[in-house]
């Protein structure tokens, strides 16, 4: 991340993202014995990720049925991850969703539980939701400096479709890109 206070008034960040693309087609294999991927059921369900869980509250009650919370839970039950699905008309805070479908703009994994495969799971188990919708491929944007996360969606399918960057602002963030 550059800091750009000092040139631009109000501006505190440039951030630089891969946006990504998996044809939803491509995505083989079911979801491992004992895990199961289910819509969030309470507010209490949802985890701190990229976004903090208020915020993520927050754009489940401003974008009602066009934001969907889901989560994953292990052989003992146990809250693993969570990934948040913004689905075309909605408005996550940063991208500005326009042209696509369904865009991933929160998928985390617990630190206890990361590298085990349970990101990938993830996108394998909504791809099964999404295609009974017609819908034909999923989106995110990942910070180009997060290579934990490029190499466990890569390995899912996902392909980068292009590279952009968005200004943050103190009280707004500027959309980079109108997909």
């Amino acid at each position: 991340m550059m800091v750009v206070r000092k040139r631009l008034k109000g501006v505190f960040s440039i951030r630089r993202h891969f946006i990504m693309e998996l044809p939803l087609a491509s995505v083989e294999g079911s979801l491992p014995s004992g895990l199961k991927f289910s819509l969030a059921e309470s507010s209490a369900d949802v985890i701190d990720g990229t976004y903090g869980r208020a915020i993520q509250l927050a754009l489940m009650r401003k974008n009602g049925s066009l934001c969907e919370q889901y989560i994953m839970r292990n052989e003992q039950a146990a809250i693993v991850g969570t990934l948040s699905l913004m689905y075309r008309g909605g408005n996550e805070l940063e991208y500005r969703i326009r042209n696509i479908d369904a865009f991933v703009y929160n998928l985390a994994v617990l630190p206890e539980w990361r590298g085990r495969g349970y990101a990938g799971a993830m996108i394998t188990s909504l791809a099964s939701v999404l295609r009974p919708k017609g819908i034909d491929s999923i989106y995110l944007a990942v910070s180009e400096d997060n290579a934990a996360a490029i190499h466990a969606y890569n390995k899912v399918g996902f392909e980068t479709v292009c590279k952009k960057m968005f200004v943050r602002t103190f009280k707004l963030n500027i959309p980079y890109y109108a997909l």
